[in-house]
């Protein structure tokens, strides 16, 4: 590398943009201390620096998606077991009925058979009249207003914000 101003000063910024990043990934992985343990091994030099934040937003990618897995397994065992105590429950209030008892008293529990007051059942909705439907409130079409206002159409309470940025990665 030359010793010329300029690239002195290109070292010293890409030095400076290596510390922030690394300096706000450390803050980001909180009290991980593998993840402390990298950074703080990790070089200085900004491409090292932005190649291991993406080596673990490929991680924490990884472990959405098995979390993502964990969680409908969880939720398939949990319908499973609404399903079983539902179940339990018509089982003993049966065995209670055939033996003939409104109450039955255990060591850890006292089961009572109690009726149920009465409800409305809809038997045909198509005959229901509109005053006994519920409608969800309104919501702005966000597309449709953003398309309008974006070609020009003035909609009052609405203005169009200044954007942003993003970070696109495109992995090769």
């Amino acid at each position: 590398m030359s010793d010329s101003p300029q690239a002195l000063r290109d070292l010293h910024n890409a030095t400076v943009a290596a510390t922030a990043l690394l300096a706000a990934f450390a803050e980001s992985i909180g009290e991980d201390a593998e993840a402390i343990q990298i950074t703080v091994e990790s070089e200085t030099d900004f491409s090292d620096a932005a190649e291991r934040v993406l080596y673990r937003l490929g991680e924490i990618k990884t472990l959405m998606l098995a979390i993502d897995q964990q969680v409908e397994l969880i939720q398939a065992r949990k319908s499973r077991l609404a399903l079983q105590q539902v179940r339990l429950r018509t089982a003993l209030a049966s065995a209670i009925e055939h033996l003939g008892l409104k109450r039955f008293e255990t060591a850890s529990a006292t089961l009572t058979i109690k009726a149920l007051p009465r409800k409305a059942k809809i038997v045909d909705f198509s005959l229901l009249p509109p005053r006994y439907w519920r409608t969800p409130p309104p919501k702005p079409d966000l597309s449709l207003i953003s398309a309008e206002v974006k070609s020009g159409v003035s909609i009052p309470g609405v203005e169009l914000d200044n954007g942003g940025q993003t970070l696109q990665i495109t992995y090769s």
